[in-house]
């Protein structure tokens, strides 16, 4: 019974970090999401990644209320690399002005790994609840880097 705990408790870790990680990452998106903002000129465009990182702030909220069911406290910030990214895209713009292509280059990159955590996250292990929220998590980040890499493509 004791090893039966122990094996609970121990996926029930693993599984916070994970979901921690997905925090994370949907972070580094609404930082890449809320920059371009600033760099588009079409104002449709802007209001869809406007809506993208709203979504986003959905997902953490779902992730960290997963978190918080596990026991576990939730993350509640993007990485430091991910706080980098976002400083030296303002140092450059700051330079040499927002440029729409950059912008649109971050979010697919952000989101291209992004993406990548969510595969990573549901080859492990997951409480099934989890698992369902994570797999419709991962097909909307799929269609918005779908997306981004359109407007990459377009600039």
């Amino acid at each position: 019974m004791d090893r039966e705990l122990d094996n609970i408790g121990r996926g029930a870790r693993r599984a916070r970090r994970t979901l921690n990680g997905l925090i994370t990452a949907c972070q580094e998106d609404i930082l890449a999401d809320e920059d371009a903002i600033r760099a588009v000129r079409d104002r449709r465009l802007g209001d869809e990644l406007h809506h993208r990182a709203h979504q986003r702030a959905e997902f953490v909220g779902d992730l960290r209320r997963a978190v918080i069911a596990l026991g576990g406290r939730p993350a509640t910030e993007a990485s430091g690399l991910a706080w980098t990214r976002s400083i030296l895209r303002h140092v450059r713009a700051f330079v040499a002005g927002w440029h729409e292509g950059d912008a649109y280059a971050a979010v697919a990159s952000a989101e291209g790994r992004t993406a990548a955590v969510y595969r990573d996250a549901l080859a492990g292990p997951l409480p099934d609840d989890a698992r369902f929220g994570v797999k419709r998590q991962l097909a909307q980040i799929e269609t918005d880097l779908a997306d981004a890499l359109r407007m990459r493509g377009l600039h």
